[in-house]
Order: C-alpha cells, then sequence, then structure tokens
C-alpha cells in the first residue's frame, strides 16, 4: 500500500482464516460491542479485578519473569493505558493495550461472561485440518509450544457425538496437570509403583533390565500399545526422549519387541496401534516396513490386521481425504494364542447357527457356505475385524492416545480374568485403567515422570492407592 493512508478497505481478510462465524454469532458479537465494547484485556477500577484478559495477563507476567524482569503500567489518560513488557532476554520491550471501565459488579459479570462465551467467537472451517499439517511440518517446535494440537480436541467436540467420553471410560487423565501431579506424587526415573494389583514404572522399554524389574518375572498374555509416531513432536522432552526418523524406525523398534518377546506367554498376543502419516503428499512406509520386519526380520507370526474406526479430523487436502480409520497389528509368537471371540460378541444382532460338521472351504474359511450348512437365527454375533470405537474424551492429550473400549476389547478376547496385560508406551495410564476394569493385572512402562503423575493421578481417583516400590 505503499504511503497511501490506511483505509478500511485495505483490511482483506485472509481467505485461509480458520474461523468463521455464523450470523447468530456475529450478532452476538455485535451485542457484545455494543453493551461493552472492546473488552480484549479490560480492568475494571471500580472494583479493581480484570473483567477479562486473564489468560493473557498471567502469560505476560510469566514472559516477564522469563525476560527477568516484571511487567509495568503506563496511563495515557484516556482510560486507556499500556501493560509494559521490558526489554530482556533477546527480546525488544512490547507495548499491550489496556482498557480501563468504571462498571458495578453485575456490569462486569456480564461483559466477563460476554468475553468468554464460545457462542460468539466463531466455528473453525473445513480448511483447519490442512492449515494445522502445514503449520506442524514447517514449525513443527512452534506447533507444539502453541499447544496447537488443542484445536483437534475442540474440533472433535464440536463434530463428534463419538468423541464423547464412552461407559466404562474411567477418570479422565489429566494430562493438562501433568507438571503438577507430577510434583504432588514425586515420580521420577526408575520409580516402580503398585497400585491394587497393577505395576507401572517410569522407564525405558527398550531397555530389558527396566522391563525385567517391571514384570518381576511374570509373563504377559496381551501386549497392547500405540507407540511414539515418527514424526518431527517432541513429546516430553524432558523425559529424554527425541523424535525418530522414519527412516530409523524399525531399527529403533527393534529393541522394544524384543523384550516384549522375552516377557510374552506361549499363548500370548502383541498388538500395536500405529499409522503413518503422509510427506511430501503421500503416506510414508515406516508402518509397513515395521510390519513386514515383525514378520521377516524377527520371526512373529503375522495374525491379523484390525481396523478402528473413528470420525477423522475435519480437514481438505490436495490429494486424499481425511483419517477415519487406524490399523491395530496383531503379532503372535506362536500359533496356538488365547482367544476368547464371544466375549466380545454382540448377543443383539442376528447370528448364523452352524449345522453339521464344519469344514473349511477353498478360502481358508472353515465355514462351508454351501447347502443347508447354514441357518439364518438370532443369537450371538462374532464381530468382525473392523472396530466402531469413536475417539477417546481425551483426544490430543497424550501423543498416541485411544479409548479405553480399544484396549478392552482385546483384553477380553485375548486373555482371562487375573491374566497380566502389558504396555510398553503406557502414556497416561488407558492400557491400565482397561485391565482393572476387565480384571486383568495392568503392568505399564512410561518414561515421562510427568506422566507417571498423571497415570498414578488416575488409578487413586479408581479407589486404587498407588505405592512406590522401588527407586
Amino acid at each position: 500500500m505503499g504511503s497511501e493512508p490506511l483505509a478500511i478497505e485495505d483490511l482483506l481478510p485472509d481467505p485461509r482464516n480458520p474461523r468463521r462465524i455464523s450470523d447468530p454469532a456475529l450478532e452476538g458479537l455485535q451485542a457484545s460491542l455494543r453493551a461493552f465494547g472492546d473488552v480484549s484485556l479490560c480492568w475494571n477500577r471500580r472494583t479493581g479485578e480484570m473483567v477479562s484478559g486473564h489468560q493473557r495477563l498471567a502469560a505476560l507476567k510469566a514472559e516477564a519473569k522469563r525476560r527477568g524482569s516484571a511487567l509495568a503500567i503506563h496511563e495515557r489518560g484516556d482510560e486507556r493505558a499500556d501493560i509494559v513488557l521490558p526489554a530482556g532476554n533477546g527480546m525488544p520491550e512490547e507495548r499491550f493495550n489496556l482498557r480501563i471501565v468504571d462498571w458495578d459488579r453485575a456490569t462486569q459479570t456480564a461483559a466477563n461472561l460476554a468475553a468468554n462465551n464460545p457462542g460468539i467467537s466463531g466455528e473453525f472451517t473445513p480448511d483447519v485440518g490442512a492449515l494445522l499439517e502445514e503449520v506442524e511440518a514447517s514449525f513443527p517446535e512452534l506447533y507444539d509450544d502453541l499447544k496447537l494440537a488443542e484445536i483437534l480436541e475442540e474440533l472433535g467436540e464440536e463434530t463428534s457425538t463419538e468423541s464423547k467420553p464412552e461407559a466404562g471410560e474411567g477418570p479422565e487423565a489429566q494430562v493438562d496437570r501433568a507438571a503438577e501431579l507430577a510434583e504432588a506424587w514425586g515420580t521420577a526415573r526408575g520409580q516402580v509403583w503398585e497400585a491394587g494389583r497393577h505395576r507401572v514404572m517410569c522407564g525405558d522399554c527398550r531397555d530389558p533390565d527396566d522391563v525385567a524389574r517391571l514384570l518381576d518375572g511374570r509373563k504377559v498374555n496381551v501386549a497392547f500399545t500405540s507407540p511414539p509416531y515418527a514424526s518431527q513432536r517432541k513429546y516430553d522432552e524432558e523425559s529424554g526422549f527425541k523424535p525418530i526418523h522414519p527412516d530409523a524406525y524399525v531399527d529403533w523398534f527393534e529393541a522394544v519387541q524384543a523384550n516384549v518377546r522375552g516377557v510374552l506367554a506361549d499363548d500370548g498376543s502383541w498388538f500395536v496401534n500405529i499409522k503413518e502419516h503422509c510427506d511430501d503428499g503421500q503416506r510414508h512406509l515406516y508402518v509397513k516396513d515395521l510390519t513386514i520386519a515383525h514378520v521377516r526380520r524377527w520371526g512373529w507370526r503375522f495374525v491379523d490386521e484390525l481396523v478402528w474406526v473413528h470420525n477423522g479430523l475435519p480437514g481438505a487436502w490436495d490429494n486424499r481425504f481425511k483419517n477415519q480409520w487406524e490399523p491395530v497389528f496383531h503379532f503372535s509368537g506362536g500359533r496356538a494364542i488365547k482367544f476368547s471371540p464371544r466375549t466380545v460378541a454382540n448377543a443383539s444382532e442376528v447370528a448364523f447357527k452352524y449345522k453339521g460338521k464344519l469344514k473349511a472351504s477353498a478360502t481358508g474359511n472353515p465355514i462351508s457356505w454351501s447347502g443347508s450348512d447354514v441357518d439364518r437365527t438370532e443369537g450371538i454375533a462374532l464381530p468382525g475385524n473392523a472396530l466402531q470405537l469413536g475417539k477417546s474424551r481425551e483426544q490430543n492429550a497424550h501423543e498416541a492416545v485411544f479409548p479405553v473400549g480399544l484396549p478392552s476389547f482385546f483384553i477380553r478376547a485375548y486373555s482371562d480374568p487375573g491374566d497380566f496385560i502389558f504396555d510398553p508406551f503406557l502414556g497416561s495410564g488407558t492400557t491400565v485403567v482397561a485391565a482393572e476394569q476387565e480384571g486383568r493385572v495392568g503392568m505399564g512402562m512410561e518414561l515421562s515422570p510427568k506422566y507417571l503423575g498423571v497415570i498414578l493421578e488416575r488409578l487413586s481417583q479408581m479407589g486404587l492407592t498407588p505405592r512406590k516400590v522401588e527407586g
């Protein structure tokens, strides 16, 4: 625009702005502006309290402390003031506009509610998923620092009823309090904790000594996990974890599977929930390489690939659709595995009643579908390998999160009550929660002391009493 005076017409909207506002929301925002004006950062002189901008003020105070100074106020004499963030730590001085009002308590309350009303803030556009991917790819550290993954949680609430907690999901993982809970529980690397029959450790599942300390000679019938993805995300830096490059992922995972194999019962099953990301417009192949390596390199049997179906992140991509499923790979050490399919059957669906002796078909199916071998009848229907479970209410609370119903399904179908269940990447503790609910014994490894605090708090809210037994 050069030296031309700035006109209102020059304030062009960004066509890719991730928020759009509906007509009713726009009317609500207009009403708020008419009643209270701009209350982005506002202080009430009469009460001495902030009307709005509480979180922004807290962030400014924290940033000033990081710069080795404190905030200052510069009043301009027109019911306006500048909040001055002094220079420091390589950053220049910055000023933020503070509006000053003189309102009674009732007006302050009404304005506070208006400022915090999500109904007048607009809704995310369908393109927000693609925008998030762009930012994550271009500025991975900024993506994490700005907590942009939290947008996914809001999207889940707005677009999917499956985002709501399922029955029996157990207490919520309070990941937003991770640092606080770690301090409260006094968690540290190397500790082993017991909660009821369950046992968790702050350690490394790739270290055979750590796994041996956790399991203490026990064999597990189900090992279930969602491992860290090959990505640029930082996860919890304090745990010492570093992102794994896709090309190095299989080598990195070798120690994981070896330690699982060492503690798996002869009739046990190993389940891995992981989906590859896209790179340069195509799916990366490291998950395919990982599956093949299990069989050809490490000697596992590849029993099945199940599909966990859930609502995906809204968005628009140049050459593909949004994700609405994730694979769960089933491996075993031998042919004979513990399997109780009727524990996950649906008694309300139409089933088939088989008459006579079942015989194998040319496809290997043990049922002959010809002649009079099959009658349609009401009864118990066994599920297929596509699981409709929805997303967890704690979606994006941890980098690899799933609903309690996902491990519960495999725990019921592939173990008996009292069996041991192992999750080498425990995260926020969901697999141990599922083990408790299904009458099994959960054994979990988590590298991050902060997430261990979340796990212990979650188990304590289930009526269990965590106690430190080692370390």
